[in-house]
């Protein structure tokens, strides 16, 4: 049996100084960006939560998630507990810096045992400072200030937090393993590990991809020591490949569906034909970062129609299909280096970066991936420095080194303070990238809180020139001329029908008219539209060929429309055409039954709603209001008149 010490007989007794010191430094790196606001998804998000919160209580508002398929509870869980701090961003943004900190320290412990037990056996103090460095150049490198810095990407960090303490239990119990002590080890392999895997996945679902990581930690430290353990070699890797294989047969089989995606522009194969442009430009943006191209706004980004539009496809296409061949070249001849940096990368983007139906970019979704990508270019410099140089040749390439980590921290702080800043940072963005509806909206944001409404007007003049087609920037106008009607005269125009008959789901233009709905109902009127003109749009995405396969979306919003203008019948007759209907609309079914005078119909929704255990949380947090909602309707029932 190979002499494996566990990992805490072996540190230094400064090692918790050191993760303490690296928790003050991230936490004192960040601070500029305490002052920051809230973006996007933040406020379609947070709002929804509080609001929930008080009117359901805790179980529903963290049972009613709508992020991912698993709702991410624990993330909404974690914003739930904060909601006295509301509407102060600062205390947010605080608690995300304190979970990048911790994950930064989780970094610097996984590293230090891939150095420490890996294929190079460093040890001593040169272990330490290179898993030092790594977890602080991850920690502060630009491309991770967005995923730090906005508030919701929380789901992000969380996720990772559990990826990371999953892996570092499974390390331990690994360790323990080859050290003899099975019972011990398995514990942490199939309990710990597991559990913090299900953690992490209730906070995002990328937390699948721990079945990813483990596979490369694994090829990583079996170059130096096999595990010679029946059950590890029969259940533990049997499993991960046969989980791992599935995800990517399913991940594949994605790609024969030749439509055009749910809410998006583009299909399978153009998202995949575009993805291979969009990892060469996270891999640029990691390593050599461009500040003018960071940060939210990418909705505007060009996609690969074929290998040929843009020209820069089939190049990249080209480049991973060499990076790919000599990934098995590196495996074959056991250059474990090379080999762990591109399967920790490439596998981290299994699941944002292919086949699923996300949109193009995002900078979070680096947040895990690139560890690998520092590991291995932080360990390459190293041994080609230990190797290949001596005397001041050596001094050179360290101080060159330094430096270009000093300046990759300063580019980054720079960030982290413009993040500081949010009101300069809109206008910014809205300047830089003038064909971002998001970060030109933003900026009118910006604007109203500031009370310069002239802004306001000029930069809505200046979006509906640039963008005099576009249904969404005609939904905005009219919300800025509900809001402020003596200053932004936009209205209702008969052309915003064709529109929406030929508008995109990309566009984002249901969200846009269940705003202006949400605002209508909040004010009683406006004077730019009413609901009878909201409906007819609703009518005109329906009709629609790219709102088909989201109609269910569209139905929801008209029932409640009609609802609104008291349309009972009406809006009964149209919940009945949802296909999939949501918790709320079953619920809502069973009230406009009761309201028609149905009451055995209505008890009839009911209890199947009621029998339907994926609504356990939602059900449990309603239980009083719903056994209230059956006694009167077992009262209505009783009283009506026997027919």
């Amino acid at each position: 049996m190979i002499n494996m010490k566990p990992l805490s007989s072996a540190l230094p007794s400064f090692f918790f100084l050191l993760c303490f010191v690296l928790l003050a430094f991230v936490g004192l790196y960040y601070s500029p960006g305490l002052s920051g606001g809230f973006w996007l998804d933040d406020y379609s998000n947070l709002p929804q939560i509080f609001d929930q919160l008080e009117s359901d209580g805790l179980l529903y508002a963290i049972g009613s998630g709508h992020s991912g398929p698993l709702g991410r509870p624990l993330s909404l869980l974690s914003f739930a507990l904060q909601a006295d701090s509301w509407p102060a961003a600062k205390p947010f943004i605080a608690a995300n810096v304190g979970i990048h900190a911790l994950n930064s320290v989780c970094v610097f412990c996984l590293t230090l045992i891939l150095l420490r037990n890996g294929p190079l056996s460093l040890k001593g103090r040169e272990s330490l400072a290179l898993a030092l460095l790594v977890a602080l150049v991850w920690a502060c490198a630009p491309i991770q200030v967005s995923s730090v810095l906005y508030i919701v990407q929380r789901m992000t960090l969380l996720s990772a937090s559990f990826v990371l303490l999953a892996l570092l239990a499974y390390v331990y119990g690994r360790q323990s393993v080859v050290l003899g002590r099975r019972r011990y080890g398995f514990l942490w392999i199939f309990i710990v590990a597991p559990v913090m895997g299900i953690l992490g996945l209730f906070s995002k679902e990328t937390a699948f991809l721990l079945v990813v990581y483990l596979l490369v930690v694994e090829y990583w430290l079996s170059r130096k020591s096999k595990v010679d353990d029946w059950l590890f070699r029969r259940v533990v890797l049997p499993v991960l490949i046969f989980v791992f294989v599935g995800f990517l047969v399913y991940l594949m089989s994605l790609v024969a569906n030749k439509e055009v995606l749910f809410s998006r522009n583009f299909n399978v194969v153009e998202r995949l034909l575009t993805e291979s442009r969009v990892l060469w430009e996270y891999l640029a943006q990691i390593v050599f970062p461009r500040v003018s191209s960071l940060g939210l706004y990418f909705d505007n980004y060009k996609v690969s129609r074929s290998f040929f539009e843009p020209m820069s496809t089939l190049l990249s296409v080209l480049a991973w299909s060499g990076v790919l061949a000599w990934l098995c070249i590196a495996i074959a001849r056991d250059y474990y280096i090379v080999a762990f940096g591109i399967m920790w990368y490439l596998g981290g983007h299994l699941l944002e970066s292919t086949t699923l139906n996300l949109e193009l970019y995002f900078e979070h979704r680096n947040y895990l991936p690139a560890v690998g990508v520092w590991f291995a270019l932080m360990l390459e410099v190293y041994l080609i420095c230990g190797r290949k140089f001596t005397g001041w040749r050596k001094v050179g390439i360290l101080a060159a080194g330094m430096t270009y980590v000093l300046l990759l921290m300063v580019q980054g702080n720079y960030i982290v303070r413009q993040w500081g800043t949010p009101d300069k940072l809109a206008y910014y963005y809205s300047k830089e990238r003038p064909e971002s509806i998001r970060a030109r909206e933003m900026a009118l944001f910006v604007f109203q809180l500031r009370g310069s409404m002239e802004l306001v007007k000029e930069e809505l003049d200046s979006m509906n020139r640039d963008f005099p087609d576009n249904l969404t920037v005609k939904l905005i106008s009219l919300e800025y001329g509900c809001l402020y009607p003596d200053v932004v005269s936009y209205r209702f125009e008969s052309s915003m029908i064709q529109m929406a008959k030929d508008a995109q789901v990309s566009s984002g233009a249901l969200g846009a008219i269940s705003d202006l709905f949400d605002r209508l109902a909040h004010t009683k009127s406006c004077r730019g539209y009413s609901v009878g003109e909201l409906l007819v749009l609703v009518d005109a995405l329906a009709e629609g060929a790219a709102y088909r396969a989201s109609l269910d979306n569209v139905f929801s919003l008209k029932v409640e429309m009609l609802l609104h203008s008291g349309l009972i019948a009406e809006a009964l007759e149209v919940a009945d055409k949802i296909k999939e209907p949501t918790y709320d609309i079953k619920i809502r079914k069973a009230q406009l039954l009761a309201s028609l005078g149905r009451h055995e119909d209505a008890l009839v929704e009911l209890n199947k709603l009621r029998s339907e255990s994926k609504y356990s949380l939602l059900l449990t947090s309603h239980a009083s209001y719903l056994s209230s909602f059956q006694k009167q309707l077992e009262l209505d029932m009783a009283k009506a008149p026997i027919k």
